[in-house]
């Protein structure tokens, strides 16, 4: 329970100092890290998978372009935009909250007694 707890507190504390601009892969790598760390817990917990940043939204920035030249120069570090990665956070911690809490299930209805 300790790992779940702390796997929780390292996902709300990368949600809040993300920089509120394009979010360098670092914070992506982070995240990821976590996933992985949730996942080894064990069974109760389903693949993650689907919930990773894809590469595909992992992507250079434009540095400059040269219209005589028709060339684009790419930074060398890679980015991906803040709301693809605070959605992917807010789908993970949503999920952990969901598992944590007890069934809380109201009858409605008929129940016989």
């Amino acid at each position: 329970m300790a790992n779940f707890i702390l796997c929780y507190a390292r996902l709300s504390a990368l949600k809040e100092n993300i920089p509120k601009n394009d979010v360098s892969e670092y914070y992506v790598d982070e995240f990821h890290d976590v996933l992985e760390e949730i996942m080894e817990l064990g069974s109760d917990y389903c693949d993650l998978e689907k919930l990773k940043v894809p590469h595909s939204h992992v992507k250079r920035l434009t540095a400059a372009y040269y219209p005589d030249e028709d060339e684009t120069v790419y930074t060398s570090e890679k980015y991906v935009e803040r709301d693809i990665l605070i959605g992917k956070i807010d789908a993970v911690l949503n999920y952990l909250r969901l598992l944590a809490k007890p069934a809380d299930r109201k009858r409605i209805g008929f129940t016989g007694e």
